[in-house]
Order: structure tokens, then C-alpha cells, then sequence
């Protein structure tokens, strides 16, 4: 996707009342060139009146990066099974622990304004192994919390979780918007199939 698209199309998230935008991931060029341009993405995003702008990182020198561009928060995909750790970020679960406890030992020292996320994944089933019980979840939650996180969010990542009925709350976020900011990537990727997942919780009950 060319850079100025995701410019255009970050803008325009902005402008539908989103005031956080995970906008991209710091990993390296070679692996995923597609995130090359992230310091440049992250420059616009960070000149965004009133944007809370975060990142993904998958590891300290990663992390290192994405606090030195500036953001305000570093996502770190944590998970809850080996099998998926292993998979994913090419680490176990109890390295990547000692993985995140040193990268909030670097914010600490020297970036203490950056906000952490763990990001829990399979937290509620995993693609590799199948169930994944309460208490493993649980137990990498505490781990994430006495590494010294600030948040631990629990993805579904797979879609095992039993969603909510649609609860009426107001978001503040510009549904239609949100969705006709679709044509920016429809443009900027001609021929690739578009889709996306936004929560019941805050659209009318029954909204396709």
C-alpha cells in the first residue's frame, strides 16, 4: 500500500472521532517490507491534533525503535500458548516475559511517558491448539501485570469468544465515516478483497 494512501486513509480514521490508531508495526523491512515506511506514518499520525497513536512491537529492539519515533503507546503481542508464541514471534511464552519485562525496564529508564499494552493473544482459543482454559489466560494476565504493563488486553484473535448483543453505547465515533474511509484502501489496493470487523458493542442492534 503506497505510504501517501495510509496518510490519507489514518486522516481520515482520525476525522471519524477515533482518538487512538495502532498505525503500524515496527519489525524489520526485510521480513515485512510492507511496514518500511512506519517512522514516516508514525510522524503524520503524531501531528494529528488529539490522536493517541500506537504501534506494535514484537520485541526490544523493535520497542526501542517505536519509543524513539515518539509514540504514545507500544502494543507487545503476548500469547498465551507456546504453540502460538513459537508460531508467531518465534519465542516461547516464558521468553517473551522476560522479553517484555525488559522492554519496560527500558521505558522506565528512559521513555516513562510511553504507555505499554500487552496484548494477550488466543486468549480465548488458540488456531494451533484448540481450547485454552480460563486460568492460562489468567495466569499470563498476571504475568504481563507484574512485568510492570500498563494495560493487558485480551484478544480473541481467532474468534472462540462468544460475542455481546449490540448494547446501544455511545462511542462518539462516526459509523458511516468510519466506513467510507473504506475508498482509500479500495483505491489504494485495486483488486484486493476489503474486510473488517468492528465490535456490536456501540452500533445500533441489528446494523449490518
Amino acid at each position: 500500500m503506497p505510504t501517501d494512501a495510509k496518510l490519507r486513509w489514518i486522516s481520515a480514521l482520525a476525522a471519524t472521532g477515533l482518538r487512538e490508531i495502532e498505525v503500524g508495526s515496527f519489525v524489520p523491512a526485510r521480513l515485512l517490507p510492507q511496514m518500511a515506511d512506519i517512522r514516516e506514518v508514525v510522524a503524520h499520525a503524531l501531528a494529528i491534533p488529539g490522536l493517541h497513536v500506537a504501534v506494535l512491537a514484537p520485541n526490544l529492539r523493535g520497542s526501542q525503535s517505536a519509543f524513539e519515533a515518539g509514540v504514545h503507546k507500544v502494543t507487545l503481542p503476548v500469547s498465551v500458548t507456546n504453540e502460538h508464541s513459537m508460531g508467531n514471534i518465534r519465542k516461547t511464552t516464558g521468553q517473551m516475559i522476560d522479553e517484555v519485562r525488559e522492554i519496560v525496564a527500558l521505558r522506565n529508564a528512559r521513555f516513562p511517558h510511553v504507555q505499554i499494552e500487552a496484548g494477550v493473544s488466543v486468549a480465548f482459543g488458540c488456531t494451533i491448539v484448540g481450547a485454552v482454559s480460563d486460568d492460562q489466560t489468567l495466569r499470563m494476565c498476571t504475568a504481563m501485570a507484574e512485568c510492570g504493563v500498563d494495560e493487558v488486553g485480551l484478544s480473541d484473535t481467532s474468534g472462540y469468544a462468544i460475542l455481546l448483543e449490540s448494547m446501544g453505547y455511545d462511542t462518539g465515533i462516526d459509523i458511516d465515516a468510519l466506513v467510507a474511509a473504506r475508498a482509500i484502501l479500495a483505491e489504494a489496493l485495486p483488486g484486493e478483497a476489503l474486510y473488517g470487523h468492528v465490535q456490536d458493542a456501540g452500533l445500533p442492534k441489528g446494523f449490518r
